[in-house]
């Protein structure tokens, strides 16, 4: 079930940082290792915007201290992950 849950969350990421970041490289997108700086390029806007989408689509709240420890997509899967089924789940793990 976590796994399915994870392919789902992370089917969604994809679209929005997609979505914010057009010119990203598919294989960039189909990891959960991916940087979010370094692989695809995202700046602190744009990590904001994408922070901002999930919460809108996963109708969650993402704090600052937890949007600034999201490295990579893995990172921020398993955090909405975390927020939407209420398990305790750390980031990088």
């Amino acid at each position: 079930a976590r796994a399915a849950a994870l392919a789902q969350i992370h089917e969604t990421t994809r679209a929005i940082v997609r979505s914010i970041r057009p010119n990203t490289d598919d294989r960039h997108l189909t990891g959960m290792d991916a940087s979010l700086s370094d692989d695809i390029g995202a700046d602190e806007l744009d990590r904001v915007a994408i922070a901002i989408e999930c919460e809108d689509l996963f109708a969650i709240k993402i704090d600052d201290d937890e949007a600034s420890a999201i490295a990579t997509i893995g990172d921020l899967n398993r955090l909405i992950f975390a927020k939407t089924n209420h398990a305790s789940i750390g980031i990088g793990a």
